[in-house]
C-alpha cells in the first residue's frame, strides 16, 4: 500500500536583511510622510494595509524569529516594493534575543531595536542631499543622538556620498588646549578618514593663523581630491565648550565653510560637496549657562524622547504581549527615555519575571541605573541653584515654574518636561530617586546654606 500524500511543509525559513529592512523602512516612512499625515503607522494600520496579522509583521520587523518567503513578498507589495534575493537571508535556527538587545548606545545598525522618530529621519535625508547643507543634532546624553548620526551617514553612504564620523572626544587635552595644534589635528584626522597621505605641514604656514591655514588645506588639497559629496559628522561637539576659546573659534570656522558654498565664486562649488552633521549633548549647557554652540546649521534637531505609541512597539519588539496599562506603567516610571527603557526591558527579560512584579519591586538604587542616575546627582551637586530647583521639584505635588533660563538648564540636563512653561520631574524613576536622597542632601553642611537661601528658610529643619 501506497503511503498517502502529504503536501510538502511550508517553509519558514528567512528573515529580513539590513538592505532589505532599510529598503522596507524607507518606503513605510516616505507612504507615511504622505498618505498618513507624518505619522508611523501604527501596527492595526500595516496588518490592513499588508494583510498580514499583527503578530507576523511583529516577527518579521524584530528580524529574529524565521518567516516565509511569502510574508515579505506581501509586506514589500504592500508599499510598491518588488523583494530581491539581496532583501532576505535564510536563517537555519532562531537567533537569540539577549544577543540582539542593545545595552550600549549607539543601537547597531542592524538591530532590530531601533526606533525611528519620523519625521526625523526623513528630513535629515533631504537635507543632507543639497550642497553645502548641514545638521545639528542636541539632546540629553544617551537619548539617540549617536544612533541617528550613524543612520544619517547610511543613508548618504546609500547616496554614493563618502562619510567621516569623527567622535570629538578623541581629541586629547593637549591637543585641544592649543587652537592651531587642534585645526592641525583635525585637518589630519579628516585626511586619514578619506585614506589620504597627510599633507598638512606642507600647506600650513603659521603666519596666516589656524583657521586660514585650515580653509586653505581644504580648499587646495581635500577638496579637490573628493569623486563624491563628502558627509562629514562630528560627535560630542559639546567636548570643546570645556575650552570656550577654541570651540568659538572652530565652530566659527565651521559657519564660514557652509557660508563658502554660497558664494558663487570659482571655489563655490568645491564647498557644496562638503556637508556637516553635529552632534552635542546639552549636560554642559545646564553646568556652564552656555546657550548652545556657536553653530547656525541648516537643519537643527531637538531630539525628542519616544512617545507612548513608540515604547508600545519597542516593547513589542522585544517580544513581550504586554497589556496596554502595562506598557503605560513603563511609560510612566521612565517616560520616552530610550536607553532606561532598553534597559529595563532587557532586565525584565533576563530575570523572566513580569513588569507588574519588576515595577513593584525594583527601587531607584537597583544597579541598572545606577550609572545613569549617579551622573545627574552628580551634576547636581556642582550646582545650588540646580539643587534647589530640584528640591521644589521633589517637594511639589504641581508642576513648578521657574525662571525661563533655569527651565533652561533643568532640559539641558535631561530631567525634566516642561508644560506651558511649568516644569515637572522626567518620570517616576528620577523623583523617587532624587526623593529618597533629599535628606543626605539638606545634611550636607557645603550645600545647604546655597539651598536654604534660595528656597527659603520655611524648609530649614
Amino acid at each position: 500500500m501506497s503511503p498517502k500524500y502529504q503536501p510538502p511543509k511550508r517553509q519558514r525559513g528567512v528573515i529580513l536583511s539590513v538592505q532589505g529592512w532599510q529598503r522596507l523602512k524607507a518606503a513605510q516612512r516616505k507612504s507615511a510622510f504622505q498618505d498618513n499625515g507624518g505619522k508611523p503607522y501604527t501596527l492595526e494600520q500595516l496588518s490592513e494595509r499588508t494583510h498580514l496579522s499583527p503578530n507576523t509583521l511583529i516577527k518579521v520587523r524584530r528580524r529574529i524569529i524565521p518567516v516565509d518567503r511569502k510574508t515579505l513578498i506581501s509586506y514589500f507589495s504592500a508599499f510598491d516594493l518588488t523583494l530581491n534575493p539581496k532583501d532576505y537571508t535564510k536563517a537555519d535556527g532562531k537567533l537569540s534575543d539577549y544577543e540582539q538587545v542593545p545595552l550600549k548606545s549607539p543601537v547597531p545598525l542592524n538591530s532590530p531595536f531601533y526606533i525611528e522618530r519620523l519625521p526625523i529621519e526623513s528630513l535629515c535625508h533631504e537635507t543632507l542631499v543639497k550642497p553645502g547643507s548641514s545638521i545639528q543634532i542636541v539632546a540629553p546624553k544617551q537619548m539617540g543622538k549617536t544612533s541617528l548620526m550613524t543612520r544619517i551617514l547610511q543613508q548618504a553612504r546609500a547616496e554614493g556620498f563618502q562619510t567621516i564620523l569623527l567622535n570629538l572626544q578623541l581629541a586629547e587635552s593637549a591637543i585641544v588646549c592649543d587652537l592651531n595644534r587642534f585645526l592641525q589635528w583635525f585637518c589630519a584626522v579628516v585626511t586619514r578618514g578619506l585614506d589620504l597621505p597627510h599633507q598638512v605641514p606642507t600647506y600650513w604656514d603659521d603666519i596666516y593663523g589656524g583657521n586660514a591655514n585650515s580653509t586653505y588645506y581644504f580648499e587646495n588639497y581635500l577638496l579637490p581630491k573628493l569623486g563624491n559629496p563628502l558627509v562629514l559628522a562630528l560627535d560630542n561637539a559639546d567636548t570643546l565648550l570645556n575650552y570656550p576659546e577654541i570651540a568659538q573659534e572652530f565652530f566659527k570656522l565651521l559657519q564660514t565653510w557652509g557660508e563658502k558654498a554660497s558664494y558663487g565664486d570659482r571655489c563655490s562649488q568645491m564647498w557644496q560637496n562638503l556637508r556637516l552633521v553635529i552632534a552635542n549633548s546639552t549636560e554642559i549647557y545646564a553646568m556652564s549657562g552656555v546657550n548652545s554652540i556657536e553653530f547656525t546649521a541648516e537643519l537643527s534637531i531637538q531630539l525628542p524622547e519616544l512617545t507612548g505609541e513608540q515604547v508600545q512597539d519597542l516593547v513589542i519588539r522585544h517580544g513581550f504581549n504586554w497589556h496596554p496599562q502595562q506598557i503605560q506603567q513603563l511609560y510612566q516610571f521612565l517616560g520616552g527615555h530610550s536607553y532606561l527603557i532598553q534597559l529595563t526591558l532587557n532586565a525584565i527579560k533576563t530575570e523572566n519575571i513580569p513588569i507588574d512584579q519588576f515595577l513593584a519591586t525594583v527601587t531607584a538604587k537597583a544597579d541598572i541605573y545606577r550609572e545613569h542616575l549617579h551622573q545627574l546627582l552628580e551634576h547636581l551637586h556642582q550646582d545650588s541653584e540646580l539643587m534647589s530647583a530640584l528640591i521644589q521639584l521633589v517637594n511639589s505635588s504641581t508642576p513648578v515654574e521657574f525662571e525661563p533660563i533655569l527651565t533652561r538648564r533643568l532640559q539641558n540636563l535631561g530631567l525634566v518636561q516642561v508644560d506651558q512653561g511649568k516644569v515637572r520631574l522626567r518620570c517616576q524613576l528620577y523623583h523617587q530617586y532624587f526623593r529618597d536622597r533629599l535628606y543626605t542632601t539638606l545634611n550636607d553642611t557645603k550645600i545647604r546654606p546655597l539651598i536654604y537661601r534660595r528656597v527659603g528658610t520655611a524648609h530649614q529643619p
